[in-house]
């Protein structure tokens, strides 16, 4: 292990136009496991300087019609873990201008792993806006529209989670009748929200939460992302809009409560109870008790 870090130390000391060259005669050699190293040190070396002309030479390798799909997979593999919005719009671009292949499915692949990257731990919503571009080309191809749609949630930027939104909105006034449609942005936004876990995009959601007819699609659909989010904030908003919500809508405090199982949420939804906070309905707020208490934790 130690050998394997003094040699991953001794590769991100090099320029990144050497580590880049260095990559090269790896691919082309077919040494698989020193390129497993290396393609980690070039990652690392992207990450903290970008650079447009290794950018440009990797997508136009990835376009050299004498490399073999395993190689374009190492191709794919670096700039996956690579992760930035330059990485990320080479990518998208080979997806959207190649028919489907293996190889589309593998860009496919990464922009899902590249926005699911949590790299220097944290979310990364600068992302968002290369996804969203492409988004609102509107493209036809359904598995690229919902990789496109899940990228933008995955990233989680207050402007992504509002264009979902947005596309939910103008295609029908349910749920149901969204299901029901063909509008294919609308059908991939509505599977994309579930998907958000940045809690940046707890306050657009949770102003959704405001609207009163308890059937609208936008109102739904923002409900059904916090509940799935998992999130303290999340939580939070959900409780506050329980405290103020209608009887009717009991069968949507045991629907997106029932889903919470983050231990942290819990805790602040028992010590809420408890001390006997005031709801608008006692109907919400005993279900929502009954609810908790059928509730099994996640083990974190």
């Amino acid at each position: 292990m130690e050998a394997r870090q003094r040699h991953f130390d001794r590769l991100v000391e090099q320029p990144a136009d050497s580590l880049w060259s260095y990559w090269q005669q790896l691919l082309n050699d077919h040494q698989v496991t020193q390129l497993e190293m290396a393609t980690y040190a070039l990652a690392h070396k992207l990450r903290q300087a970008g650079n447009e002309e290794i950018y440009s030479s990797i997508a136009e390798v990835l376009r050299e019609p004498s490399l073999s799909t395993g190689q374009k997979r190492w191709v794919v593999d670096l700039l996956t873990e690579t992760a930035t919005s330059e990485a990320l719009k080479v990518v998208l671009n080979e997806a959207v201008n190649s028919q489907p292949s293996a190889l589309q499915r593998l860009l496919l692949e990464s922009v899902l792993k590249m926005t699911n990257n949590r790299w220097d731990a944290r979310f990364h919503p600068e992302l968002s806006p290369v996804l969203e571009e492409i988004w609102n080309q509107r493209p036809g191809d359904w598995e690229l529209l919902v990789t496109v749609a899940t990228g933008i949630a995955n990233a989680g930027s207050e402007r992504g989670g509002a264009l979902l939104l947005r596309a939910v909105a103008n295609s029908g006034p349910t749920v149901t009748k969204v299901e029901k449609g063909k509008n294919l942005p609308a059908l991939a936004a509505l599977r994309a929200l579930r998907k958000i876990r940045n809690p940046e995009v707890v306050p657009i959601l949770a102003k959704e939460l405001t609207h009163a007819d308890l059937e609208d699609v936008v109102f739904i659909a923002s409900g059904d992302a916090l509940a799935a989010m998992g999130r303290p904030e999340a939580t939070e908003a959900l409780l506050e809009w329980a405290k103020q919500a209608p009887r009717e809508a009991t069968p949507l405090v045991e629907r997106w409560f029932r889903q919470i199982r983050d231990s942290v949420s819990l805790e602040r939804l028992h010590k809420d109870l408890l001390q006997n906070k005031p709801f608008r309905s006692e109907q919400i707020k005993e279900k929502l008790a009954v609810t908790l208490k059928e509730i099994e934790p996640v083990v974190e």
